[in-house]
């Protein structure tokens, strides 16, 4: 049986979802009502390629050069558009700096315009910690920084949370690298001893509460490569976080679709998969999913207007990566939507055919 959560806790959320469900694809958003942030969150963002697919014909550059920055988002735009807030991990680094870590296996770069591709499509901040945020040596992660901050693009790194305030909601960013891969020796560690990561965890929370923050996203590069399985650390950190007062866990990596969650009243996206992945010219698997939600904030109560998820294909053609997500419909969208019930349904979670969430 479908039911709404019921109100338990001040960061209770209330998914008022029979008023989306007549709807399709475009949501009415009443950006500028006080008090109300609309979050679009997408997985992993490789604006690049290693240099050892250059040669292909549709390696990312190529294509770049091709179209220009304005091509890659230009199914996704006018969503992105009409919410408050889009979130995307930046898995490359976007710098002429530094040279080329021998010790891994693929190396992302691109010049800092590709930065066009952000800021062209109403990306309003990017989450940057992640196992390809050196590359190219650690003057490419910080140049990669300081290349966000002269495109007036946020970003919530390791290094540093982010605090922006929104429709006079003041929102808290973190972004925290829990897993990676150096080389096939290695590849798949978890990244981080658990107690340390959960540390890092509730010092960063405090830090955005201490800013002020009252609606707090984290974001976790964690988990195990191409498994929609979670691992105990995933779900040790995620629930970590929800206790300390985080509103929403997002979570990247895996490069597939994983579980959502609900944990007390509050959504665990626990992956993503990719979204505009320069990373691979034709991955085999190219579901993915928009995740979208509506807060409504008042004091210290946090309320969930709606969540849903928008089915998608990280590419327009389906015989090669052509770095262009498209969203899904008719059979090609619920086959996602499916394969999202299926994996979440055991987490107490279930998307109807528009991809409205409910609880269980």
């Amino acid at each position: 049986m479908r039911r709404r959560i019921k109100k338990v806790s001040f960061m209770t959320l209330a998914c008022v979802a029979a008023f989306f469900a007549t709807s399709n694809i475009s949501l009415a958003m009443d950006s500028a009502q006080n008090g109300r942030v609309v979050i679009t969150a997408v997985g992993d963002c490789t604006l690049g390629n290693d240099e050892q697919v250059e040669w292909k014909s549709n390696s990312f550059h190529k294509v770049y050069n091709e179209n220009g920055a304005d091509y890659f988002f230009q199914n996704v735009r006018e969503l992105f558009r009409k919410d408050d807030l889009t979130i995307v991990n930046l898995e490359c680094v976007l710098t002429n700096l530094g040279e080329r870590q021998a010790n891994k296996d693929w190396c992302f770069r691109s010049d800092p315009s590709y930065l066009n591709i952000l800021t062209g499509s109403s990306v309003e901040a990017v989450s940057f910690a992640n196992n390809h945020c050196r590359d190219y040596g650690e003057i490419s992660y910080t140049d990669t920084l300081n290349n966000l901050k002269n495109y007036g693009i946020p970003c919530s790194s390791e290094n540093s949370t982010l605090v922006m305030t929104i429709n006079n909601v003041k929102v808290g960013l973190i972004s925290i690298q829990a897993a990676y891969r150096s080389s096939d020796e290695d590849k798949d560690k978890e990244y981080y001893d658990t107690e340390e990561l959960l540390r890092l965890t509730d010092t960063c929370i405090e830090d955005v509460k201490a800013k002020g923050a009252k609606l707090i996203i984290m974001n976790y590069h964690w988990g195990i490569e191409r498994t929609s399985k979670i691992t105990t650390q995933q779900k040790t950190l995620g629930h970590y976080a929800v206790d300390k007062g985080c509103n929403l866990v997002i979570g990247h990596h895996p490069h597939i679709l994983q579980p959502v969650e609900v944990y007390k009243d509050t959504y665990i996206i626990y992956s993503l998969g990719n979204f505009c992945f320069g990373g691979n010219t034709n991955p085999k698997d190219k579901d993915t999913i928009i995740w979208q939600q509506s807060f409504k904030v008042s004091g210290e109560n946090v309320i969930c207007d709606y969540a849903k998820i928008y089915p998608c294909s990280i590419s327009s053609s389906q015989s090669l990566n052509d770095y262009c997500p498209l969203i899904l419909s008719g059979s090609r969208g619920q086959k996602i939507i499916n394969r999202m019930n299926s994996l979440s349904g055991s987490y107490g979670i279930e998307f109807d055919e528009n991809g409205i969430l409910y609880i269980k």
